[in-house]
């Protein structure tokens, strides 16, 4: 009887230690995982900035699209000017009729 206790007890300490080195060699892991982890994550990361980086590089030197904001660009100042004129003639209108106004 003390011998198939003993025998027992010896077995489920080997099944012990075998968990253990088992858990052991998963915990050895885990940092590894989680650094091929991250390294991965950083060349998808880095991959997608630069494949956005050079959309972004062909869609700013695209000719049609400097064309397209060069005509915006243009009409903008069309108008400006168009009102600094009409804005021009009332200033000098003002500046007169003050200066007339003061010295008579």
């Amino acid at each position: 009887m003390n011998e198939e206790r003993l025998k027992q007890i010896l077995k489920i300490d080997a099944q012990a230690q075998a968990l253990y080195d088992q858990a052991l060699s998963e915990t050895d892991a885990i940092p590894a995982q989680a650094e091929e982890q991250v390294r991965l994550l950083i060349e998808s990361t880095r991959k997608q900035a630069q494949e956005d980086a050079a959309k972004l590089v062909d869609e700013i030197c695209d000719p049609q699209s400097i064309e397209n904001i060069l005509k915006k660009n243009k009409q903008k100042m069309k108008q400006r000017e168009a009102l600094a004129k009409a804005n021009t003639d009332k200033a000098v209108d003002f500046v007169l009729h003050s200066i007339l106004t003061v010295n008579n």
